[in-house]
């Protein structure tokens, strides 16, 4: 018992259009990776500026700390004061501490207010002013020297820097926003487009879902995925319109040829009823049977080559020697040939085919029984094989009556019948069987008259017909 799921009611928030999904889509999309990119730059920003500023403080504080201990304190101040002028003085501040923590020098101080880091240790901090309008970061280093220890401490605003990272973040911004209604744009305009296809697909879907089929759909320009939907379709469109042709066709032969063994079976039984001696009954019995048989037949054969059109029997391919094949159809014919005084013959061959052995079997089969039937006493039959360079050949000749100019192109159609075979028992489906199985070893099948200008190989046959089948090599057993 199968369980079925009811499908699932989209969310009241969720477009249902899909041009509006994909635009959304876009959307959501644009934004996490803009989000991580602004992110990302931003970081990168504020890590550049800090490394360049901690760069910069590094080397000065290097310079003066090797005055102060190499040279004089007041050596220091003068090389302190000049660093600091050539930055500018509202950006930099610059203090000396002796080791008890006065200061003994210092720059002139901007206007920060902010509190300065402990000066008794080597750090780096980055501190903002008690306004919140100032960020500034400061170096400490702490130098032991001839005269003492002291302790320098440079801060410079990073104030601008971040000025120029928050301008450049406005128009990353900027720029995110116009690309992603440039985005949406776009995006609406292409799925518009592909929409338009799809809804010419689906009104084709639904003109033929109607019982009318219509031609192909042309190409579309909307890319190659359209394409490849649109060539499905048309495909699957003339696949169901040929079933669907086919069922016509199975229908109209059914009714036509089923009517005559079901009409002699309604009348033999009748006649069994109405008379009252039935020393015949036996065959008239035989009769009835002998009817069900071609009506078990007809039903079989038609439901055998249906699941073959439709792909339901596969064939399964395996090597095949044809002295095998052609040894089962001699062992198999021969004793009904011989009763109409027919010989068959089979010329040797080593030669190894792949094909679904119980199909082609039946498929040479009802080729060599057509050939029995229309071969008169005292002719012959003859299996052979032959190749060329794209397919192997197995041929069946026979010496009979010869296809009617007019039967050339219908006699592998179903249920069609030469109106010199009528005479002959059969239902006009072997043949057709024949075809069938041919093609779906992707192969051909052909028939031909034999004649004095088109003799039958091997034994130039000049009356009767040739059926040659057509398989193709694989790519590994091309004959050299």
């Amino acid at each position: 018992m199968g369980i079925h799921l009811s499908p699932r009611k989209p969310s009241s928030w969720y477009p249902s259009s899909f041009a509006a999904r994909l635009v959304l889509l876009l959307v959501v999309v644009f934004s996490i990776i803009n989000i991580g990119g602004l992110y990302l730059v931003r970081s990168t920003m504020f890590s550049f500026a800090t490394q360049q500023t901690e760069e910069e403080i590094g080397a000065i504080i290097k310079n003066i700390g090797h005055v102060m201990t190499n040279h004089s304190i007041q050596d220091a101040e003068h090389s302190l004061i000049d660093y600091t002028q050539s930055w500018k003085p509202d950006r930099v501040s610059a203090r000396i501490y002796d080791g008890s923590g006065n200061i003994i020098s210092r720059s002139k101080a901007p206007t920060w207010n902010i509190d300065w880091p402990p000066f008794t240790k080597d750090s780096t901090d980055v501190v903002s002013s008690k306004n919140n309008q100032e960020t500034v970061y400061v170096v400490s280093r702490v130098f032991n020297t001839p005269r003492g220890t002291f302790t320098l401490q440079i801060a410079k605003s990073l104030q601008q820097e971040y000025a120029f990272i928050a301008r450049l973040e406005r128009a990353e911004v900027s720029m995110a926003i116009l690309t992603l209604l440039g985005l949406v744009i776009a995006g609406w305009i292409t799925a518009s487009f592909a929409m338009k296809e799809l809804e010419r697909i689906t009104h084709a879907a639904e003109i033929m879902a109607g019982g009318i089929f219509i031609k192909d759909l042309p190409p579309s320009h909307a890319g190659s995925d359209i394409n490849r939907l649109i060539a499905a379709f048309n495909k699957s469109s003339r696949r169901v319109s040929s079933l669907v042709k086919e069922l016509s066709d199975i229908n109209d032969h059914l009714a036509h040829d089923l009517k005559t063994p079901v009409t002699q079976i309604r009348g033999t039984a009748e006649l069994l009823l109405t008379r009252e001696q039935q020393e015949d009954a036996a065959e008239k019995l035989g009769d009835i049977i002998e009817s069900c048989d071609v009506l078990r037949d007809i039903i079989n054969s038609s439901m055998d080559t249906a699941e073959i059109k439709a792909g339901i029997r596969k064939v399964k391919k395996q090597p095949i020697r044809i002295s095998e094949l052609f040894g089962t159809l001699e062992e198999n014919y021969t004793p009904l040939a011989e009763a109409k005084g027919i010989q068959v013959e089979v010329l040797p061959s080593k030669a190894v085919i792949y094909a679904d052995k119980t199909l082609m079997y039946r498929s040479l089969a009802n080729i060599v029984d057509n050939a029995i039937k229309f071969t008169p006493p005292n002719g012959s039959i003859c299996l052979w094989f032959s190749h060329n360079a794209a397919s192997d050949i197995i041929a069946i000749s026979d010496s009979g009556i010869g296809l009617p100019e007019e039967a050339e192109h219908h006699i592998f159609s179903r249920f069609y019948r030469a109106d010199a075979s009528r005479s002959v028992k059969g239902h006009g489906l072997g043949l057709y069987i024949a075809k069938t199985i041919i093609s779906a070893h992707g192969g051909t099948i052909t028939a031909t008259n034999n004649s004095l200008q088109h003799p039958a190989a091997p034994h130039k046959l000049t009356s009767g017909v040739t059926f040659k089948i057509f398989i193709p090599h694989t790519p590994d057993r091309r004959p050299s």
